[in-house]
């Protein structure tokens, strides 16, 4: 049986923490390790940590964030497999249970993702992450507790109904981060910075997706998602253009043509695509709610530019939401053909 790690970047969370911990303890396999790397945290989280050792490996950090403090959990590790959880989040008894047997039943995996339930408080709000119209899981190989390829195809189809997919619950083979790298350090502090490493997850290895929600995302009012609006969009933009630029897998060779002719172009994967547009789609809706919000002007135009460069909304899809975008007070600042990226390497 391979042996499994569990990594928790902390900052500045002694009010969730210990609950989170407590799930990871309560497996009904147990983890090898469970690593929490305290990012600098000044609110006792360290004199919390303390009264649980010897029950988890604590490394301590002067402040790095999150990609950083999960890079040195990972460099911890002494295991075959490592899982990620958030410092907020919490894993049902039977999740490690579930993904020791998908990994033993089907060789060659390189990755493991968990449907999950998201909560607020007491109250569920999502029960089923994955629970979606039919044909979500269409192309992929069913196991009965799991789902095996296709990592690309489904997270864009993820993307277009219910955001994008989550780390906490992630296992990840140790020898597949020489294939793909760590967690790029430069996403430091930029909304759903993790997202920029799942591209290269399901571009690059064998995935398979837990069917059920073992996995508890906690919203709350310090969740990155809710932070200012224009924040979160406009590190959403930051990183997917981040990863247009520095993933050679951005880029394919797509066959278009009028009446048949085809012609070789590159655009980007529906899993790049799909956000791009969900964004723009987004910008609109909120500047027309706010028409007198700066957030929304500002939104509105990083999400146009980002959609012109990355091909996301296809000539038709861009000129009417161009043209929807025009009739309001704060306009959409998209040329057709003309953008520039923004990002910085």
């Amino acid at each position: 049986m391979p042996s499994f790690a569990v990594v928790i970047p902390t900052f500045n969370r002694a009010d969730l923490l210990p609950e989170t911990l407590d799930s990871l303890f309560a497996q009904t396999v147990p983890f090898a390790r469970v690593i929490v790397v305290d990012d600098g945290s000044t609110d006792g989280t360290a004199a919390m940590l303390a009264s649980r050792t010897p029950r988890c490996m604590v490394i301590e950090q002067s402040r790095g964030r999150q990609q950083r403090a999960r890079n040195r959990g990972i460099a911890a590790a002494d295991t075959d497999w490592i899982v990620f959880c958030d410092n907020d989040d919490l894993l049902l008894p039977e999740y490690l249970e579930q993904v020791a047997a998908v990994v033993h039943r089907v060789p060659g995996l390189d990755a493991v993702y968990c449907n999950n339930a998201t909560f607020r408080g007491t109250h569920i709000e999502r029960a089923d992450a994955f629970a979606t119209q039919p044909g979500f899981w269409e192309g992929l190989e069913d196991i009965d507790t799991a789902f095996i390829g296709g990592g690309v195809e489904l997270a864009a189809r993820k993307a277009a109904i219910s955001g994008l997919l989550w780390p906490t619950g992630l296992a990840v083979r140790r020898e597949f981060f020489d294939v793909i790298g760590m967690f790029d350090e430069r996403m430091a502090d930029v909304p759903f910075e993790d997202y920029e490493f799942t591209l290269r997850v399901i571009a690059s290895g064998r995935v398979a997706f837990l069917k059920s929600p073992l996995a508890r995302i906690r919203l709350h009012a310090g969740n990155a998602s809710d932070a200012g609006e224009l924040e979160v969009v406009k590190g959403l933009v930051y990183m997917l253009q981040f990863c247009l630029d520095h993933h050679p897998h951005a880029r394919r060779p797509v066959a278009r043509g009028a009446r048949g002719t085809a012609g070789a172009s590159l655009e980007p994967p529906a899993v790049y695509r799909v956000p791009f547009r969900r964004l723009a789609d987004g910008a609109a809706t909120r500047d027309r709610r706010q028409r007198r919000d700066a957030v929304g002007e500002a939104a509105a135009a990083d999400c146009g530019r980002a959609a012109a460069r990355a091909g996301a909304l296809g000539r038709g899809q861009a000129a009417r939401a161009a043209a929807a975008l025009e009739r309001d007070p704060y306009r959409w600042n998209h040329r057709s053909g003309e953008s520039r990226s923004q990002t910085t390497s």
